[in-house]
């Protein structure tokens, strides 16, 4: 598989708010490669996408959270399985994000209505 690079950075960041630990950095690129079956190059278009966004070491270094982890698979699932393009992955992921986020306030007014 493999992504084209983004002219620019676009600003796509996830809506969907990540439990604490799985929203912390662990992984280098080169093991987030072997977990999700990518090559460095791609994961690297992905986040020169906007796709993901990875914490930057002291050295610079990428590491990647379990969130991103599985953001990748989702990028994956989407391109090579799917067949949809770079451009479809960004609404898509950004669909999912809000139907997410609306899942999460629905949820909470259910909860507050059964409290009153």
């Amino acid at each position: 598989m493999t992504l084209p690079m983004a002219a620019t950075r676009r600003q796509t960041r996830s809506l969907v708010v990540p439990a604490p630990e799985a929203a912390e950095p662990l992984y280098t690129i080169s093991v987030v490669a072997r977990l999700v079956l990518l090559t460095p190059q791609n994961i690297r278009a992905c986040d020169g996408a906007g796709l993901v966004s990875p914490t930057r070491s002291t050295g610079r270094q990428r590491l990647y959270s379990q969130h991103e982890v599985e953001r990748l698979r989702r990028v994956k699932t989407l391109m090579v399985d799917m067949g949809i393009n770079m451009a479809g992955v960004e609404v898509a992921l950004r669909l999912m994000d809000r139907v997410a986020e609306l899942e999460r306030e629905l949820e909470t007014v259910r909860h507050t209505a059964r409290s009153d």
